[in-house]
């Protein structure tokens, strides 16, 4: 079973959307079939330009799929707008050359992975696989930062309210305590006011001496 069968199982009981964004009719041609048989929904589009149009008006493929040298509007100027709309699109690179530069920047612009025609099946699997992990890593990421906003959020409503104020104030109030005579011995030197306390809240109900 191939690296991505096994991711397919877990996160494909819904199909998977994929935009394939390339000038080159073979290439789109390739690309769906290849895609369509592995069990994806492929849509192909000719220009950035008609990506771009579609992410505007709010639809989010799973992946986005974009070759960088294309006419009118390249791959990374195309690539650059789609950040601005959306940062967390899975958009994965094509490119004909893997000059050091242009991967570079593709990447900081926010691309997720890129890949040098001619590739192989297994680099486009691996990289759809790496895309969605780190989608997923995100995701969990940003649910724990919710769940910690809101678990400070509430402690910081208890710890304001009146009963909670009012404990506080007791406590740092308590002065002279009522504790069992057993204590008597434990009262020496260099033990702590709190431990006595806790012993005497500990033995109530024996006789008691005031320290």
């Amino acid at each position: 079973m191939g690296i991505l069968a096994v991711e397919r199982e877990k996160s494909m009981a819904v199909k998977e959307k994929i935009l394939v964004v390339d000038d080159e009719p073979s290439i789109r041609k390739y690309l769906q079939t290849l895609l369509e048989v592995d069990g994806f929904e492929v849509e192909a589009v000719s220009s950035g330009r008609e990506a771009l149009a579609r992410v505007n008006k709010g639809e989010r493929p799973d992946f986005i799929i974009l070759d960088v040298l294309m006419p009118e509007m390249n791959g990374l100027e195309t690539l650059k707008e789609m950040m601005q709309v959306d940062r967390s699109l899975n958009v994965i690179m094509l490119s004909c050359s893997n000059e050091v530069g242009t991967v570079v920047e593709a990447i900081r612009i926010g691309a997720h992975d890129y890949l040098t025609k001619p590739f192989e099946k297994s680099e486009l699997d691996a990289a759809m696989l790496k895309s969605r992990q780190k989608k997923q890593l995100t995701t969990e990421n940003q649910a724990l930062r919710d769940y910690c906003d809101q678990v400070t959020e509430d402690l910081s409503f208890l710890a304001a309210s009146p009963q909670m104020v009012r404990i506080r104030q007791q406590i740092l109030q308590i002065a002279p305590v009522d504790v069992p005579s057993p204590a008597v011995e434990a009262a020496k030197p260099g033990v702590r006011e709190g431990e006595l306390r806790c012993f005497a809240r500990g033995t109530s109900g024996i006789g008691t001496v005031r320290i």
